[in-house]
């Protein structure tokens, strides 16, 4: 992870909720740098599996599809201690069908509650004012405050790198996104192996 305390400190918040054996809910979190939130899960999934044998899913909801925004959480939540749904955010700002996910998952906070897995919403500062102004049941019965990450990485690569037509196309591009928020995360382990030598 991230060379920073807050980020580190907010990763360990969402471990411990999702390691809980004793219940179900969901919360809600949000990272101003919204390439950490794939790394976040894959790692979460790696850390639930190994420190806590538990089985977790990262989950991409389809807001055109025909099922319900809860039919498919409840499927994608079958089998698994934990979900992780990555993409509410895209979801609610849907200019089709946001409003209506939105209101269909009020409207199913109860059932949802039920679900005997712990789940994370993946969201964005919009897409909790929306739920808060506009779903504010769904957004009362979360199970602990909206978990922020505000780091995000500080030194732009793109400035080392020539610029060409290769190398920008690459530098836009969503691979570059990835590998550069690994290899923040890979720094960051690294750097607490060394401190616990």
């Amino acid at each position: 992870m991230p060379e920073n305390e807050d980020f580190q400190y907010n990763y360990e918040k969402l471990l411990r909720f999702l390691s809980r054996r004793d219940g179900h809910g969901f919360i809600f979190a949000l990272a101003d740098d919204m390439r950490f939130i794939r790394q976040i899960n894959e790692t979460l999934v790696t850390d639930l599996k190994n420190r806590a044998n538990l089985l977790a899913k990262i989950a991409f909801l389809d807001a055109k599809s025909d099922k319900s925004i809860m039919q498919q959480i409840r499927e994608s939540a079958a089998g698994n201690e934990a979900l992780l749904v990555a993409n509410l955010y895209d979801i609610l700002n849907d200019p089709e069908n946001g409003k209506a996910a939105l209101l269909n998952l009020n409207f199913s906070r109860e059932a949802l509650q039920q679900l005997p897995v712990r789940i994370i919403f993946w969201v964005t500062e919009k897409t909790i004012a929306m739920i808060g102004n506009l779903a504010q049941d769904l957004y009362s019965q979360r199970d602990m405050s909206t978990v922020h990450f505000t780091w995000q990485i500080e030194k732009n690569i793109e400035s080392e790198l020539p610029v060409t037509a290769d190398w920008t196309e690459f530098l836009s591009s969503e691979k570059f996104k990835d590998t550069e928020a690994k290899i923040a995360i890979l720094k960051q382990r690294l750097n607490d192996a060394k401190a616990a030598d």
